[in-house]
């Protein structure tokens, strides 16, 4: 084992008896404490090692990968106008049928309750449009 290893493995060993002695010290009310302070501490040092090692191999870590592909460089606003285009057809095909249906039903008495189907596709599509907006400001 090498010398820096043996180091870590001491400083982890020490850890490990201050954390029991504290519990012995502290009673088992302090429990979840200790615990997770010594697991804490654990972590770390894993992470730590992780860093030593891929230092040591020369690898990138993951944040520095290579950059996105072709198919992350698709513009936002394609994106967006996909969505508002589904959005809008959908609602319109919806309101069409729900007012072929109500015309069918009703004849021309159904004037009112027309009015109120094509005033929420119309809240529909203004409600995505800005909600989409909003969004992309946070």
């Amino acid at each position: 084992m090498s010398e820096p290893t043996r180091n870590m493995d001491d400083r982890v060993d020490a850890e490990i008896r201050s954390a029991v002695a504290v519990r012995n010290d502290l009673g088992a009310t302090y429990d979840g404490a200790v615990a997770e302070g010594l697991v804490e501490r654990i972590g770390e040092e894993i992470d730590r090692r992780i860093d030593a090692r891929i230092g040591a191999s020369g690898a990138q870590p993951p944040s520095a990968a290579t950059p996105a592909r072709d198919r992350d460089a698709v513009p936002e606003w394609v994106g967006r106008a996909w969505s508002t285009l589904a959005v809008a057809g959908v609602s319109t095909a919806g309101g069409i049928v729900v007012s072929f249906m109500l015309f069918v039903a009703f004849g021309y008495n159904a004037a009112l309750p027309l009015m109120l189907i094509w005033f929420l596709v119309v809240c529909a599509n203004v409600g995505h449009s800005l909600g989409r907006d909003l969004r992309g400001r946070r």
